[in-house]
């Protein structure tokens, strides 16, 4: 056990990426560890980390510099807080020490380190929220959360140190934006949840911060795949309206310095970026946006709009059937992004030394593809657009179906302040559905009524609707539609709402007759020369009852 409580001090700070491990990496010497174990020391990470990392401590102790031999050794080893019950120092030494008697690290040891610590019970996580502990003297293994099967720092701590991540994890986003057309002129901020009409073009972006370590990389690999919903029936580049690739400077979600699409011929490898669009899917691949200018921490986003369903249809069936949602369920969208987190990965390998890296007209100079064993990938990001039908139900004074009318339904618009068409449709039914609507004010007309019935007046309301805005996973929670007098809404009910449907629906009655004729008719002239006649009458009788009334 005395050999197994002597241990050649290391450097400050060893990374191990277990996967990419294949020898020993040795301990360099220090010749200033203190020899006292009441001295604390701060091991900390950058406060703008996107990582987090779990410390374990394995061993505490005092250093010396044993007679005749220049590096330090820890003495009156004792195994830290974080080993498991049942392990003792000389089980801790083993996996450090070889079979030479000096330290040792490899894939092997800190696999087995891992082993002899309890997973839940490290001293401290270090990230963004919490940046730095105080520790003794000892040895300490740390795991980077991000990825934890695939890094770990052993550590043996003799002074302060910084942790820097070695993977770099990138954040990633998708967002949306929304509007009600009837109120604002502008669109809202980024966000998850929106409803919309159909035949809108919903803007989307897709984001995705680059990790502190880009520096560390000699070219760094991003690509976004985007799942989108039927709803938006992309199927070639082209139905993704305004698509633009870039860095954002702002940090706005918008492109500020654009990137170009990859030329098709074969010298044209790393000018921008590939694309690749599938039914209702698409990736975007960017070679080495290293070349490209990113650096630590850029903002790389993606900036589009997809037109929500097709707005062409009669008004006897639904053209959107099977692709829209309407109501609660709504029309998910999800994406991610993968990207390098090997630092030590040989984007270039075919490169000669005096090659400039990364030139496009070099064949040998095409980046690599990282593959699995030197990327990561980001979880899904999820949004959520809404939308909506109204169901006119046509009857007469009983209640009964009625039959053949026309109607048009029109959108109030703040830009303008008027009323624009969205559907006139005909059916040879009572019912006629509007499909895929948005909040905002309607007015419903009655172009043509049936035969030998009274048309209706315009009919106002509102569709109000409640989602939420900022969610993993967004829900439609309410759902109004309100009739509207001169002042706005009222509280009378435009029919009745189903949230999950995203159905309003109502009734409208027709009586029997005909419309009043319009003025300047030939009904209108002869009501006003029977009304003059009348009249005339009426004062001949009036003026001869006088008359008669002085002759008396």
């Amino acid at each position: 056990m005395t050999n197994f409580k002597k241990i050649t001090s290391a450097a400050a700070a060893i990374m191990i990426a277990a996967t990419m491990m294949a020898g020993t990496v040795a301990f360099a010497a220090s010749d200033s560890i203190p020899d006292t174990t009441t001295q604390n020391y701060t091991i900390s990470v950058n406060a703008n980390t996107r990582s987090s990392y779990k410390v374990y401590q394995l061993l505490t102790g005092k250093f010396e510099t044993p007679n005749g031999e220049s590096q330090k050794v820890i003495v009156d080893a004792k195994t830290g807080s974080s080993v498991k019950t049942d392990t003792d120092v000389d089980d801790v030494l083993a996996a450090l020490v070889g079979a030479d008697g000096k330290a040792k690290v490899t894939k092997d040891s800190v696999d087995e380190l891992k082993a002899l610590v309890n997973a839940d019970e490290p001293i401290t996580t270090l990230s963004a929220v919490e940046t730095s502990v105080q520790v003794p003297l000892g040895y300490y293994l740390v795991i980077e959360e991000q990825n934890p099967d695939k890094a770990a720092i052993l550590m043996i701590v003799d002074n302060d140190l910084n942790i820097a991540s070695k993977l770099g994890a990138v954040t990633f986003e998708k967002k949306l934006k929304d509007i009600n057309d009837s109120t604002d002129t502008d669109m809202t901020a980024w966000q998850d949840g929106a409803d919309h009409d159909i035949g809108d073009f919903v803007p989307f972006m897709l984001k995705a911060t680059l990790p502190e370590n880009v520096d560390q990389y000699d070219g760094y690999y991003l690509q976004f795949t985007d799942n989108i919903s039927p709803a938006f029936n992309v199927a070639t580049v082209a139905d993704l309206d305004g698509l633009e690739v870039g860095i954002d400077t702002n940090n706005d979600g918008i492109v500020d310095e654009r990137f170009d699409k990859n030329a098709d011929n074969e010298k044209g490898f790393n000018t921008g970026y590939d694309i690749s669009v599938n039914d209702n899917s698409f990736t975007i691949t960017i070679p080495d946006v290293k070349h490209l200018g990113a650096t630590n921490d850029s903002v790389i986003v993606v900036n589009y709009s997809a037109k929500l369903g097709v707005d062409s249809y009669t008004g006897d069936t639904d053209p959107n059937a099977g692709k829209v949602n309407y109501g609660a369920a709504g029309n998910p969208n999800e994406a991610s992004a993968t990207y390098s987190n090997n630092p030590e990965f040989d984007m270039y390998p075919n490169a000669g030394p005096s090659d400039d890296v990364g030139d496009t007209t070099d064949e040998n100079d095409k980046p690599g593809t990282p593959g699995e064993d030197n990327s990561g990938k980001t979880e899904k990001d999820k949004v959520i657009v809404f939308t909506y039908k109204t169901v006119i139900n046509k009857v007469d004074e009983k209640g009964v179906a009625l039959d053949g009318a026309e109607f048009k339904l029109s959108k109030k618009k703040k830009a303008d302040n008027s009323f624009e068409e969205v559907k006139r449709i005909t059916v040879e039914g009572n019912v006629f559905t509007f499909y895929g609507l948005d909040d905002g004010e309607y007015m419903l007309e009655e172009v043509d009524a049936p035969s030998g019935y009274k048309g209706i007046d315009p009919i106002k309301f509102t569709v109000s609707a409640d989602h939420e805005v900022l969610s993993d996973n967004p829900k439609l929670t309410a759902l109004t539609a309100k009739i509207c007098n001169e002042e706005g809404a009222t509280d009378e009910n435009f029919g009745t709402v189903d949230v999950h449907e995203g159905r309003i629906q109502t009734e409208i009655e027709n009586t029997k007759g005909s419309k009043l004729p319009e003025t300047g008719g030939i009904g209108t002239k002869l009501f006003y020369a029977v009304g003059g006649g009348l009249a005339g009458l009426a004062g001949i009788a009036l003026i001869t009852k006088k008359r008669m009334s002085k002759k008396n």
